[in-house]
């Protein structure tokens, strides 16, 4: 089978972006190189910009991690286009109506479909970095199942999230109007483009991000770049189409477009939990192609072999309870922070918090630190990696997912709930249905009812029986790719 994936950013990526959608990307296309009757390619765009060559093009990739000697995703061809006129990721080019529509690159695209041609499948992961118009590709190619993944909402939200203002979930954009002073501080798209080209110029020549050799020449580039724009009026600038306008209705109609070139082109809409699926048809899509598909994940192994739970009350000591993730408003961990600081001694002194997250706002770390008076003990880890996570999550006995948007299904969650490890959640997205029992969820932004189940499994009346009893099994990547095979791909 020839397939043709798409994400914004390439599955390789020196800078680790694109989160779970990334490490999912990666470990799909590893578990499919596994059989030689595939043949795959990759497409990515919206970051790669040429210093000094505005042409539109697709190129294959000529960096990202060089350790593929001993590993078989050398199998994948990786291709990008460079100079795409939608910036990734999707809140980059906020307003821009080149994000559903635009000739050239529709062209582009056409090209590059036709010149490796016979693709018996096109499956875009999001659709940021490029024009929705091009799952009308379909229109050429009617026989290439077209196949769209829900990682997150952006056909129905420029910001990406449904996530107004970087403060509020979004469950009504008031026809569009409310979108427009959803980003109010956005970045000028001059100065991502020439801070992306002066990196896509170092990477093409061997030195990466991540390279202590990175900065002073990424700085100096940036530089000669600004200099030459100032020089020519770069074309490119001149060309930024954004639709601002006060009725708001350019956002309504761009949600109507996507929806439609969605109904019309895609044979399927893969929605990674059930409460994605009932988002993306509350916001138009056509039920009958929507389908619910959890993803694979390579933690599945360890769930089987876990016999004995590690989230449990013990009987002597205290309740190892952790937060693992970013220190962001929508991530919920905000509401944790004042969650924390108010709740009632009685529950905090059977608690040993475990908080393991970048600092990136030290204010919220102290008001924490000024609450140990009252728990257990407090544990503070600036960030982790998946070659020291098992040796944290050894530590917990139930984690905390306390999501404020709709977060379709985190991957902190799966790896908790991989190695049998109870999660507590909010009701908002995917995350509670792998424990599949509502009394271990909470309303978003409900102190009391979070306080509450906690105090419940302090007192021995939920233990880790009733949550795994009610459990949802972790879909390994073997399972779920011959889902993906047998039922989605197949003609």
């Amino acid at each position: 089978m020839k397939i043709l994936f798409y994400n914004w950013v390439d599955f390789l990526d020196d800078e680790n972006r694109g989160g779970g959608v990334s490490v999912y990307q990666r470990n799909l296309l590893e578990e499919l190189c596994k059989n030689n009757d595939h043949e795959l390619y990759f497409l990515c765009s919206g970051i790669s910009y040429d210093l000094f060559n505005i042409d539109v093009r697709i190129e294959k990739i000529k960096h990202g991690k060089k350790n593929l000697n001993n590993n078989i995703l050398w199998k994948v061809k990786r291709y990008e286009i460079v100079n795409s006129k939608v910036l990734s990721p999707g809140h980059l080019s906020f307003g821009d109506d080149n994000q559903v529509f635009n000739t050239e690159m529709n062209q582009l695209f056409a090209n590059f479909v036709q010149k490796h041609g016979g693709f018996d499948v096109i499956h875009f992961n999001n659709l940021e970095g490029i024009p929705a118009s091009f799952l009308e590709i379909k229109k050429l190619y009617p026989s290439t199942k077209i196949i769209l993944s829900m990682h997150n909402y952006y056909p129905f939200c420029s910001q990406v999230n449904l996530w107004y203002n970087e403060s509020e979930l979004c469950e009504d954009y008031f026809y569009g109007k409310k979108c427009i002073s959803c980003i109010p501080n956005q970045a000028k798209k001059e100065v991502v483009i020439r801070s992306n080209s002066s990196a896509y110029t170092l990477k093409k020549i061997g030195i990466n991000p991540t390279s202590k050799y990175f900065f002073r020449p990424f700085i100096t580039l940036a530089g000669i770049k600004k200099r030459i724009d100032t020089k020519i009026n770069d074309k490119r600038y001149k060309d930024k189409k954004i639709f601002y306008r006060v009725s708001g209705h350019p956002f309504m109609e761009r949600r109507e477009a996507i929806v439609n070139m969605i109904n019309e082109n895609c044979d399927h809409v893969l929605a990674v939990s059930q409460r994605v699926a009932e988002i993306t048809i509350k916001y138009g899509v056509c039920s009958e192609i929507v389908c619910v598909d959890y993803i694979g994940t390579k933690f599945a192994e360890l769930y089987d072999k876990v016999e004995n739970p590690t989230g449990r009350i013990p009987t002597l000591g205290k309740l190892n309870l952790a937060y693992l993730g970013y220190m962001r408003n929508d991530k919920g961990f905000f509401f944790l922070v004042d969650a924390l600081y108010d709740m009632p001694p009685k529950i905090a002194e059977n608690i040993n918090l475990i908080i393991v997250a970048k600092n990136t706002n030290q204010e919220a770390l102290n008001k924490i630190y000024h609450q140990i008076w009252k728990f257990n003990d407090i544990y503070y880890s600036n960030g982790y990696n998946h070659k020291n996570l098992d040796s944290i999550l050894e530590k917990v006995d139930i984690g905390i997912i306390p999501s404020l948007w709709e977060d379709n299904l985190p991957q902190v969650a799966i790896e908790y709930h991989s190695r049998k490890i109870p999660i507590i959640t909010s009701n908002r997205g995917g995350a509670s249905e792998l424990a599949n029992n509502p009394n271990y969820v909470y309303d978003s932004l409900d102190k009391e009812q979070l306080y509450n189940i906690l105090e419940k499994i302090i007192q021995g009346e939920l233990t880790h029986d009733d949550y795994w009893s009610w459990a949802r099994r972790p879909v390994s990547m073997s399972e779920h790719c011959n889902k993906l095979i047998k039922e989605f791909y197949k003609r």
